[in-house]
């Protein structure tokens, strides 16, 4: 309540002068292009960023969790230190252009926090009884049948978890 009192006030945070000149400020804040592009620039972090988040998270963790031998590349592409070891070096100039920047900021993002979403998921994952895919697979289910009518459902409350606390940190 303090803060929408101050915001309707020509306040500049040191003096104790406090003027109100109403909703002039937010007039002058939503003509202001920078500051436009500024919410433009933290919503599509904001939404992007926790989407992807949460797809490699889950497909890191499905992965993680079976008994393939991708396991050993996803750990490395997973705990890879640098980008320049992708082939993503000087030769396109990433942060010199506002358009391309925000993406780049968005896939070291991803990728320095898959982790978490990752170990939220994998813990839902072992947690799913086993006989659940059994009594799937006699029923005659296909792989993407169990994971869409037994492994999802049950890793909503970890993709509930994760998509708040993602949306939040982002």
């Amino acid at each position: 309540c303090q803060g929408i009192g101050v915001s309707l006030t020509d306040w500049n945070g040191f003096s104790e002068e406090r003027n109100f000149i109403g909703l002039d400020n937010f007039i002058r804040f939503f003509s202001d292009k920078r500051a436009m592009n500024a919410i433009g620039v933290t919503l599509l972090f904001g939404l992007v960023s926790p989407l992807l988040l949460n797809v490699f998270g889950l497909l890191l963790a499905l992965l993680f969790d079976s008994k393939i031998k991708g396991k050993v590349f996803a750990r490395t592409a997973v705990y890879m230190p640098s980008l320049e070891q992708l082939g993503v070096n000087g030769s396109f100039d990433w942060m010199g252009d506002p358009k391309k920047a925000i993406w780049l900021i968005i896939i070291v993002n991803v990728w320095q926090f898959v982790g978490g979403p990752m170990m939220i998921y994998l813990a839902g994952l072992q947690s799913v009884p086993m006989d659940l895919y059994e009594s799937a697979k006699i029923d005659g289910a296909n792989t993407w049948q169990s994971f869409k009518n037994v492994t999802w459902p049950l890793l909503y409350p970890s993709a509930r978890i994760n998509i708040f606390t993602n949306i939040i940190g982002s």
